[in-house]
């Protein structure tokens, strides 16, 4: 699909991209039961085909990376609150 979309509209590429990636995180929240999984993957994949739709690539950059480092802090949050759930039991 990435190379379809890259040789009709090579400046959609990014966006496609993007969307594939947080695409791939829904199972992930199946597997690890992990809300920030599931949320994501959702949210970001809407969000990024309408900044997609309405903004240059330079800001669809901006915006995964920035939301890679919120996403992260998810995850450190919930695995942090795991352990302690596990340690209390």
């Amino acid at each position: 699909m990435v190379c379809l979309v890259y040789s009709a509209v090579p400046e959609k590429m990014l966006m496609v991209l993007a969307m594939i990636f947080d695409g791939h995180l829904l199972p992930f929240g199946w597997l690890y039961k992990s809300k920030s999984y599931m949320y994501s993957s959702v949210i970001v994949t809407i969000s990024v085909l309408i900044i997609g739709f309405t903004c240059a690539p330079d800001i669809i950059a901006l915006f995964m990376l920035l939301y890679e480092i919120v996403f992260t802090g998810c995850l450190f949050i919930g695995n942090k609150k795991l352990m302690q759930e596990t340690q209390s039991k």
